[in-house]
């Protein structure tokens, strides 16, 4: 069946969940590289700990890591644990609404040229 609206097409681009987490990995590592550390330390210390924008993923894994109750290994592991969960919740609420078609790359391009060929 076919899923447009107002003449717009929704298409959602599957990937495998071993990609999903290598790139959430290689975004908090990449965070850590560009001092996110230090960065959540400052506003910590500005904003205090118990600020609301202090509560999201990362912040209260930094502030463990900053009173030696888990490791710099155990904070990577954790954050990528807790943005993953999030990811899932994302991906389940999306596939809750009917007006996305799914499919990977290859499919979504299909899906995509199809429409554009017909409003042509």
């Amino acid at each position: 069946s076919t899923s447009i609206i107002d003449n717009c097409i929704v298409v959602g681009i599957t990937t495998e969940k071993s990609i999903i987490l290598d790139r959430i990995k290689s975004r908090i590592l990449q965070m850590i590289e560009s001092g996110v550390i230090d960065e959540a330390k400052k506003l910590g210390q500005t904003y205090g700990w118990d600020n609301e924008s202090m509560k999201s993923n990362i912040y209260p894994l930094i502030k463990q890591y900053l009173d030696k109750f888990i490791s710099k290994s155990e904070l990577i592991d954790k954050a990528v644990t807790t943005d993953w969960r999030l990811a899932k919740r994302q991906i389940t609420w999306l596939k809750r609404n009917k007006f996305i078609q799914w499919g990977d790359l290859a499919q979504a391009g299909q899906i995509i040229e199809k429409y554009l060929a017909i409003i042509r």
